[in-house]
């Protein structure tokens, strides 16, 4: 009787072990998701990823017009730029420009060849132009693309990336930040789109 008593313990402490298991109560995500849409049609808006009351980065919106000249259209150009603030960094190659991924890629403290972590000090950097109806580094159906970043919490880094995304019935419009997410652990790899909510 006293054996039968203690493999019914066992098994009620295994099953519930696993129903535990199940419903995510046993293990928390590390990754902390935001939800956007946030538009940027010829405006700027400031992003706090750890919302805590102090913007990582701008992001801006709008078209470059060029001047007419004898015999010549003037042409604009849309595009997509950003400001880092406090020495955050982006995924930047060895040009010097911003980096844009494809879901998948993962942001950490370790680099591809030819990338690295940087930022240009008091001066806006271009996230991409675009050419025609398309922007060069967006894929896919709706066309999107993931910056990665990095950005201080507590003097530490974290990782992260943000979403931008074109609409699929109009792939000439600016794109939108869709969402983005960062690791809440410091110094911890982080997976392009991971933490996402889109089917």
């Amino acid at each position: 009787m006293v054996k039968l008593k203690q493999n019914q313990s066992v098994a009620v402490v295994l099953l519930t072990s696993l129903l535990l298991f199940g419903n995510g109560c046993a293990a928390q995500s590390s990754i902390v998701y935001h939800q956007g849409p946030v538009a940027l049609d010829q405006s700027s808006a400031d992003l706090d990823l750890n919302l805590d009351g102090v913007p990582d980065f701008r992001f801006s919106a709008g078209t470059l017009a060029s001047l007419p000249s004898p015999g010549l259209p003037s042409t604009s150009t849309p595009y997509l730029d950003t400001f880092a603030f406090n020495r955050n960094d982006y995924l930047m190659n060895s040009e010097g420009r911003i980096v844009l991924k494809q879901a998948g890629v993962t942001f950490g403290p370790q680099t591809a060849s030819g990338e690295t972590w940087e930022h240009r000090d008091s001066e806006s950097q271009a996230i991409a132009y675009a050419s025609g109806s398309t922007w060069p580094g967006f894929s896919g159906q709706p066309p999107e693309a993931f910056l990665g970043v990095r950005f201080q919490s507590n003097g530490v880094p974290h990782y992260g990336w943000i979403r931008f995304v074109l609409s699929a019935t109009n792939t000439a419009a600016f794109p939108v930040i869709a969402d983005w997410a960062y690791e809440s652990r410091t110094n911890t790899v982080i997976r392009a789109g991971a933490g996402s909510k889109k089917p």
